[in-house]
Protein backbone atom coordinates (compact mmCIF):
# COMPACT_ATOMS: atom_id res chain seq x y z
CA UNK A 1 0.00 0.00 0.00
CA UNK A 2 2.15 2.87 1.27
CA UNK A 3 5.32 1.65 -0.46
CA UNK A 4 3.44 1.72 -3.77
CA UNK A 5 2.34 5.28 -2.98
CA UNK A 6 5.99 6.25 -2.43
CA UNK A 7 6.91 4.69 -5.77
CA UNK A 8 4.08 6.45 -7.59
CA UNK A 9 4.90 9.80 -6.00
CA UNK A 10 8.55 9.34 -6.91
CA UNK A 11 7.61 8.57 -10.53
CA UNK A 12 5.25 11.53 -10.69
CA UNK A 13 7.82 13.96 -9.26
CA UNK A 14 10.50 12.64 -11.64
CA UNK A 15 8.13 13.10 -14.58
CA UNK A 16 7.46 16.70 -13.51
CA UNK A 17 11.22 17.36 -13.19
CA UNK A 18 11.86 15.85 -16.61
CA UNK A 19 9.03 17.86 -18.15
CA UNK A 20 10.48 21.05 -16.65
CA UNK A 21 13.89 20.20 -18.11
CA UNK A 22 12.36 19.54 -21.53
CA UNK A 23 10.52 22.89 -21.41
CA UNK A 24 13.76 24.69 -20.53
CA UNK A 25 15.55 22.94 -23.39
CA UNK A 26 12.78 23.75 -25.86
CA UNK A 27 13.01 27.42 -24.92
CA UNK A 28 16.53 27.38 -26.37
CA UNK A 29 15.93 24.94 -29.22
CA UNK A 30 14.55 26.46 -32.36
CA UNK A 31 12.88 24.68 -35.22
CA UNK A 32 16.08 24.43 -37.29
CA UNK A 33 17.81 22.49 -34.51
CA UNK A 34 14.93 20.09 -34.05
CA UNK A 35 14.64 19.48 -37.80
CA UNK A 36 18.40 18.99 -38.07
CA UNK A 37 18.12 16.25 -35.46
CA UNK A 38 15.52 14.51 -37.57
CA UNK A 39 17.39 14.90 -40.88
CA UNK A 40 20.83 13.75 -41.85
CA UNK A 41 21.96 17.19 -43.02
CA UNK A 42 22.43 18.78 -39.62
CA UNK A 43 24.05 22.00 -40.84
CA UNK A 44 23.96 24.47 -37.98
CA UNK A 45 26.00 27.57 -37.47
CA UNK A 46 28.40 27.80 -34.56
CA UNK A 47 26.12 30.26 -32.75
CA UNK A 48 23.14 27.93 -33.12
CA UNK A 49 25.16 24.99 -31.82
CA UNK A 50 26.38 27.02 -28.85
CA UNK A 51 22.83 28.12 -28.05
CA UNK A 52 21.58 24.55 -28.26
CA UNK A 53 24.46 23.29 -26.09
CA UNK A 54 23.79 25.96 -23.47
CA UNK A 55 20.10 25.09 -23.55
CA UNK A 56 20.90 21.43 -23.06
CA UNK A 57 23.26 22.20 -20.17
CA UNK A 58 20.69 24.47 -18.54
CA UNK A 59 18.02 21.78 -18.96
CA UNK A 60 20.35 19.25 -17.34
CA UNK A 61 21.05 21.66 -14.48
CA UNK A 62 17.30 22.20 -13.96
CA UNK A 63 16.68 18.45 -13.96
CA UNK A 64 19.46 17.69 -11.48
CA UNK A 65 18.46 20.56 -9.19
CA UNK A 66 14.87 19.28 -9.15
CA UNK A 67 16.03 15.69 -8.73
CA UNK A 68 17.96 16.46 -5.54
CA UNK A 69 14.91 17.27 -3.36
CA UNK A 70 13.06 14.32 -4.91
CA UNK A 71 15.90 12.02 -3.89
CA UNK A 72 15.94 13.61 -0.45
CA UNK A 73 12.24 12.83 -0.03
CA UNK A 74 12.65 9.20 -1.10
CA UNK A 75 15.95 8.24 0.57
CA UNK A 76 14.63 6.80 3.85
CA UNK A 77 10.91 6.80 3.05
CA UNK A 78 10.62 3.04 2.35
CA UNK A 79 12.38 2.25 5.63
CA UNK A 80 10.10 4.59 7.57
CA UNK A 81 7.02 3.02 6.00
CA UNK A 82 8.19 -0.56 6.52
CA UNK A 83 9.82 -0.23 9.93
CA UNK A 84 8.01 2.69 11.57
CA UNK A 85 4.57 2.20 9.93
CA UNK A 86 4.36 5.79 8.73
CA UNK A 87 2.22 6.94 5.83
CA UNK A 88 3.94 7.63 2.54
CA UNK A 89 3.57 11.40 2.72
CA UNK A 90 4.70 11.58 6.36
CA UNK A 91 7.68 9.32 5.61
CA UNK A 92 8.70 11.47 2.65
CA UNK A 93 8.40 14.63 4.75
CA UNK A 94 10.45 13.14 7.63
CA UNK A 95 13.05 11.87 5.18
CA UNK A 96 13.38 15.29 3.54
CA UNK A 97 13.84 17.01 6.92
CA UNK A 98 16.39 14.38 8.00
CA UNK A 99 18.35 14.86 4.78
CA UNK A 100 18.31 18.64 5.27
CA UNK A 101 19.59 18.30 8.82
CA UNK A 102 22.37 15.98 7.63
CA UNK A 103 23.17 17.76 4.38
CA UNK A 104 26.94 17.92 4.88
CA UNK A 105 27.37 14.21 5.72
CA UNK A 106 25.15 13.27 2.77
CA UNK A 107 27.19 15.53 0.48
CA UNK A 108 30.41 13.84 1.60
CA UNK A 109 28.76 10.40 1.22
CA UNK A 110 27.61 11.27 -2.30
CA UNK A 111 30.94 12.72 -3.40
CA UNK A 112 32.91 9.75 -2.06
CA UNK A 113 30.51 7.39 -3.81
CA UNK A 114 30.64 9.42 -7.00
CA UNK A 115 34.43 9.31 -7.03
CA UNK A 116 34.99 5.82 -5.64
CA UNK A 117 32.36 3.86 -7.59
CA UNK A 118 33.81 4.44 -11.09
CA UNK A 119 37.32 3.63 -9.85
CA UNK A 120 36.19 0.39 -8.23
CA UNK A 121 34.05 -0.52 -11.23
CA UNK A 122 36.98 0.08 -13.60
CA UNK A 123 39.33 -2.01 -11.45
CA UNK A 124 36.73 -4.77 -11.31
CA UNK A 125 36.29 -4.66 -15.08
CA UNK A 126 40.03 -4.90 -15.77
CA UNK A 127 40.43 -7.72 -13.25
CA UNK A 128 37.57 -9.65 -14.85
CA UNK A 129 39.05 -8.94 -18.31
CA UNK A 130 42.32 -10.55 -17.17
CA UNK A 131 40.54 -13.57 -15.69
CA UNK A 132 38.26 -14.07 -18.69
CA UNK A 133 41.20 -13.50 -21.06
CA UNK A 134 43.06 -16.37 -19.41
CA UNK A 135 40.11 -18.70 -19.86
CA UNK A 136 38.84 -17.68 -23.29
CA UNK A 137 40.27 -15.68 -26.15
CA UNK A 138 37.06 -15.00 -28.08
CA UNK A 139 34.57 -12.43 -26.90
CA UNK A 140 36.47 -11.66 -23.71
CA UNK A 141 35.25 -8.04 -23.67
CA UNK A 142 31.57 -9.02 -23.48
CA UNK A 143 32.17 -11.78 -20.96
CA UNK A 144 34.22 -9.36 -18.87
CA UNK A 145 31.50 -6.73 -19.07
CA UNK A 146 28.87 -9.28 -18.03
CA UNK A 147 31.00 -10.61 -15.19
CA UNK A 148 31.66 -7.04 -14.01
CA UNK A 149 27.92 -6.28 -13.97
CA UNK A 150 27.11 -9.45 -12.02
CA UNK A 151 29.85 -8.96 -9.45
CA UNK A 152 29.01 -5.26 -9.09
CA UNK A 153 25.36 -6.09 -8.51
CA UNK A 154 26.24 -8.78 -5.97
CA UNK A 155 28.67 -6.53 -4.08
CA UNK A 156 27.75 -2.87 -4.50
CA UNK A 157 23.97 -3.15 -4.15
CA UNK A 158 24.06 -4.91 -0.73
CA UNK A 159 26.83 -2.57 0.49
CA UNK A 160 24.78 0.43 -0.64
CA UNK A 161 21.64 -0.87 1.04
CA UNK A 162 23.58 -1.59 4.25
CA UNK A 163 25.00 1.94 4.25
CA UNK A 164 21.50 3.39 3.80
CA UNK A 165 20.20 1.25 6.67
CA UNK A 166 23.10 2.30 8.92
CA UNK A 167 22.41 5.94 8.13
CA UNK A 168 18.70 5.35 8.84
CA UNK A 169 19.48 3.81 12.24
CA UNK A 170 21.91 6.60 13.07
CA UNK A 171 19.53 9.41 12.07
CA UNK A 172 16.18 8.11 13.27
CA UNK A 173 17.26 6.07 16.31
CA UNK A 174 19.96 8.14 17.99
CA UNK A 175 18.57 7.32 21.43
CA UNK A 176 19.24 3.61 20.86
CA UNK A 177 22.75 4.30 19.57
CA UNK A 178 23.60 6.51 22.56
CA UNK A 179 22.60 3.91 25.13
Amino acid sequence: GQLVVIGLLWLLLNAVALAAAVVVFLMFADVSFLTSLASSEGMLSAAERLTEALGLLLALLVYVSLLLPIAMMAWFAPALVALEHETAVAAMRHTFVACLRNFLPFTVYGLVGLLLFPVLLSALFWASWLVVGMVSSSGSFWWSLGLTCVIAALVFVPVGMASIYCAYRDIFHRDINAG
